[in-house]
């Protein structure tokens, strides 16, 4: 499968390699995770539980649920990233004839990456505001920005780095196709041939 390297971004935000690296083991594990994860997705609904809430909440209140075997690879992958990364798993859809998408949803219990595990070793006003910007900033611009790259490029997965304040942030991104005709009966505005919606897990790496 081939991986889309999205270009830069914005000045200053997102910088990629002219030539892609050997993926790490944190990379196999985040593509296989969205991987797991899009299988979940495929699986039509049946318990009138629809779109992303049907991945289980990776973090807050709500854990994965061991007694469904198609979310045990899922959650391993999340597992094995956890134990170095801080992680974000967001979503976005609805995108307009541009291919921009006018929808995006965060799991129950997002992380927010602005919180004391990243900033523990400064709580200065200053510090906490970097990241609150910089957690901003990625909702508002990076994120759906790179989506939007995605949905229009035709591949089915991407990566971005960037700078999140001191750390380098990694997104690892999915775009998510109808498995069958069933799907459009709910996502009547999806194009055709194109993604029902993007799937991102963010990562940054623990500090040591």
């Amino acid at each position: 499968m081939k991986l889309f390297i999205l270009p830069i971004i914005a000045a200053g935000v997102a910088t990629v390699s002219v030539t892609s690296p050997a993926p790490s083991a944190d990379d196999l594990q985040a593509q296989r995770f969205l991987a797991e994860a899009d299988t979940i997705l495929s699986i039509y609904p049946d318990d009138n539980n629809f779109g992303v809430s049907r991945l289980p909440a990776m973090h807050g209140r709500n854990y994965f649920d061991n007694r469904k075997p198609v979310e045990k690879p899922c959650a391993e992958a999340w597992g094995s990233l956890e134990n170095s990364n801080y992680l974000a798993l967001k979503s976005w859809g609805q995108f307009d004839k541009n291919g921009v998408p006018q929808r995006d949803s965060v799991m129950s219990g997002h992380y927010q990456l602005n919180w004391s595990p990243i900033t523990a070793n400064d709580e200065s006003s200053q510090n906490l505001n970097n990241y609150h910007n910089a957690e901003e900033r990625f909702h508002r611009e990076i994120g759906p920005r790179a989506a939007a790259a995605l949905y229009n490029s035709g591949e089915k997965i991407s990566r971005l780095e960037f700078q999140y304040v001191k750390e380098r942030a990694v997104l690892d991104l999915r775009a998510i196709y109808p498995s069958s005709k069933a799907c459009l009966s709910c996502h009547q505005d999806v194009q055709p041939g194109k993604p029902i919606g993007v799937l991102g897990l963010l990562r940054l790496p623990k500090q040591k």
